[in-house]
């Protein structure tokens, strides 16, 4: 089988829909099959065309279109049908939806021989997180009948969780049995690592691990610390992530009892930081899924999170989570709360190893050539 995933950003792009990318076109490699990703050549920030236009990485071949033009995270080429005409795949994968090669693939789509494939990722952010421009802009896509309706032109929607589910129903009016779920992993390597530390002491440690931008709700992050530090200083807020802006790094810096350790990619180091942990948070109004939340549950690390989205299947409230209203003193009592009740603390711990294996990779990884064979063979 020959597969293509046209995707906004890969390797060396680093993020959640890069890492799903990168590792279901691995896998499909690691099954026999040939696979291609198209991406845009050009780093998250600037960089255009300062990438190889072609490369092999882990027996995968990634080719890198020119941008015509770009904005933001967006960008807009020409090339891309021309590639995708000589390849001749059987299935296009496509990543991320509102992005303009949603619509070219879905429109080169009838008169090609390929199946395509469209998962949204769980764009579905708020005002608040996005901003005004941002957000009026997935308001046109989502209620424009042109632009809405390309949805059902693909043979398959993958959502992450069933709360997307339901949102690609009801706004894109999708047919449930269109519609495969397949939700987001933690990978082997990072479990068989966090199972070397699980039995680790474990300090009065509040953790975040993730980026400092407004889309993640930084201000209350940020509540929370004051808070907590107020409320019981003798916890320590670690914070672990890439900076949107220079003031974030300058603000947590100043704060009593905070630790910024900036970016953190490394898996070991990864774990150190979940395991050293009591509990994780999450401040997040809406999140497609939240991988980091997987993560600190197959460390033993309960968490405590808020909001509406897929962080509530990433890591289910009363199972492995307890779930606290966007409000600093509510937030901030409710980590507490876990913190001091033992048999609550155990009991989520061991409710989120539990979810963490049903997420490993090696288990999810394979219902992705379960639906590519569904499809080629329908």
């Amino acid at each position: 089988m020959k597969i293509a995933h046209v995707t906004p950003f890969y390797y060396p792009v680093i993020g959640g829909v890069e890492n799903v990318v990168e590792k279901v076109a691995e896998f499909m490699v690691s099954r026999g099959h040939d696979v291609y990703v198209i991406t845009y050549n050009r780093l998250r920030k600037g960089g255009e065309r300062s990438l190889p236009w072609h490369e092999i990485i882990n027996n995968v071949q990634v080719i890198r279109v020119k941008p015509d033009f770009t904005w933001s995270h967006g960008t807009y080429s020409s090339e891309i049908s021309k590639v995708l005409t000589e390849l001749r795949p059987d299935i296009v994968h496509v990543h991320v939806w509102r992005h303009p090669h949603v619509f070219q693939i879905a429109k080169l789509r009838k008169k090609s021989n390929f199946k395509a494939i469209l998962q949204p990722h769980g764009p579905f952010h708020t005002l608040q997180q996005l901003g005004t421009i941002t957000w009026f802009y997935h308001k046109i896509v989502d209620s424009v009948p042109y632009f809405r309706y390309i949805m059902r032109d693909y043979e398959k929607i993958v959502a992450l969780t069933h709360i997307e589910q339901e949102i690609l129903q009801r706004k894109f009016h999708i047919q449930s049995d269109k519609i495969t779920i397949i939700p987001n992993f933690v990978t082997d390597d990072f479990i068989a690592e966090a199972k070397r530390y699980l039995n680790r002491n474990r300090e009065p440690v509040v953790l975040y691990l993730g980026r400092l931008c407004k889309e993640k709700n930084v201000n209350l992050l940020i509540q929370v610390a004051r808070q907590l530090s107020s409320e019981a200083p003798d916890v320590k807020i670690v914070i672990a992530g890439p900076a949107e802006s220079r003031k974030y790094e300058m603000l947590l810096n100043s704060m009593k009892n905070v630790v910024y350790v900036g970016p953190v990619y490394d898996i070991a180091e990864k774990v150190r930081l979940y395991t050293k942990a009591k509990v994780f948070i999450s401040t997040s109004i809406y999140e497609s899924f939240l991988t980091a939340l997987l993560e600190a549950q197959a460390c033993g690390s309960p968490c405590v999170i808020t909001g509406f989205g897929g962080q509530l299947c990433a890591a289910p409230p009363n199972i492995s989570s307890l779930w606290a209203p966007p409000d600093a003193v509510k937030f901030t009592r409710t980590i507490l709360s876990l913190m001091k009740d033992e048999g609550l603390y155990f009991k989520l711990k061991e409710g989120g190893l539990k979810w963490a294996k049903l997420h490993q990779e090696s288990k999810i990884l394979p219902m992705y050539e379960l639906m590519y064979n569904s499809i080629v063979n329908a």
